[in-house]
């Protein structure tokens, strides 16, 4: 891709994605259910699939599309996914209808892209670029260095994980071995169903495959040089960049049949900015029976942020880039309906930390 000639979305091109607000999707897996562990062999996928509460996610957008624009919503074609996770991997479910064999055989597949650090863009690049807007662009890309990558899942196995590789410019679409190890050794799921609806789970090591430099420019081969992300106990490794595809061909390899969940153009494989968020839901802060549950000062309900305790705070609200966005003194419950879809940090006065909730 021509990082200077982006975004797509922009008219004109070439005004760099730092000025053009893309509003990107969101969506929060919980935790998986109490005594529910993952085996290919004697999974139920309907119980797990409606185990996830919740509707399914369409896969949506139009990517490449040479061999028709089929999809109908799912009725007959199109695909869909949910996720959960537990404290070692994240489970991508998926089901892709082709009710009336539209698609080449075996063509089938998804693609599955995914970021754990700087899940928007390498900040440091960014500031680095000044106003050089190819530079600045750059730095949206889908780095190796950053735990970055594009798996490649058809039949139930991983033949690729590709993602940018260099810096200053000069970064190559390029494999990810660290992430790809991991995802050849664990078992994923792939079943065809005798409507032919693929029902798959791809499985992701949060430990290895969602792991990423501590230092960017020194070994990132060396365990020493790895931090993983840890969603279950700390707050701000709960959200990665993601975006999934969905595969397929209809009158030969050329004619492509492509669908995108997030991204509204073909790029979202090599940049974060046309990508969504993934947030792994922690226990902590999590749905309202969660809260409810544990000790935690506030919850969510109908769009009103609200103190568990009858006792006021003052309320301050932050965008997920850090720009306060509405404030609130001495009340225990506040409005927050007027905010567009997206991620926001409250903050609580006397305490060190913030919460993080979604609009959707």
């Amino acid at each position: 891709m021509s990082w200077g000639d982006e975004p797509q979305t922009a008219e004109p091109a070439g005004q760099g994605y730092a000025n053009v607000p893309y509003e990107k999707a969101v969506y929060v897996a919980p935790h998986t259910p109490e005594g529910w562990a993952f085996d290919p062999v004697s999974l139920d996928f309907d119980a797990a699939w409606s185990a996830i509460e919740g509707d399914a996610v369409p896969i949506a957008h139009p990517g490449r599309i040479d061999g028709g624009d089929i999809y109908d919503g799912g009725s007959t074609f199109g695909a869909e996914w949910k996720a959960m996770y537990d404290s070692a991997k994240v489970y991508v479910l998926f089901k892709y209808v082709d009710a009336f064999l539209q698609a080449d055989d075996g063509s089938r597949a998804f693609e599955v892209c995914m970021q754990p650090f700087y899940y928007d863009r390498y900040e440091p690049d960014f500031i680095a670029a000044g106003d050089d807007i190819t530079l600045q662009n750059n730095s949206y890309a889908r780095y190796i260095e950053l735990g970055g990558g594009k798996a490649l899942f058809r039949d139930g196995f991983v033949s690729e994980y590709h993602s940018s590789v260099g810096a200053d410019g000069l970064a190559a679409f390029g494999p990810n071995e660290i992430g790809l190890t991991k995802l050849l050794e664990d078992l994923h799921y792939w079943s065809v169903e005798p409507d032919n609806t693929i029902k798959a789970v791809f499985v992701v090591d949060i430990g290895q495959v969602l792991s990423s430099a501590i230092d960017p420019f020194g070994d990132i081969s060396d365990p020493g040089n790895r931090v993983s992300m840890d969603p279950i106990t700390t707050a701000e490794d709960d959200t990665i960049a993601f975006e999934v595809k969905s595969n397929a061909t209809m009158g030969g390899s050329a004619n492509y049949v492509e669908y995108w969940w997030s991204s509204e153009v073909n790029d979202g494989y090599a940049s974060l900015y046309y990508n969504g968020y993934l947030i792994l839901q922690q226990p902590t802060v999590g749905s309202v029976e969660d809260l409810n549950s544990m000790e935690v000062r506030i919850y969510l309900r109908d769009k009103t942020l609200i103190l568990k305790d009858a006792a006021s705070a003052s309320m301050d609200i932050f965008s997920i880039g850090g720009q306060l966005v509405k404030s609130a003194r001495h009340v225990n419950r506040l409005d927050v309906s007027d905010l567009d879809r997206g991620i926001y940090l409250v903050k609580l006065d006397q305490e060190n930390k913030a919460y993080k909730f979604v609009i959707h």
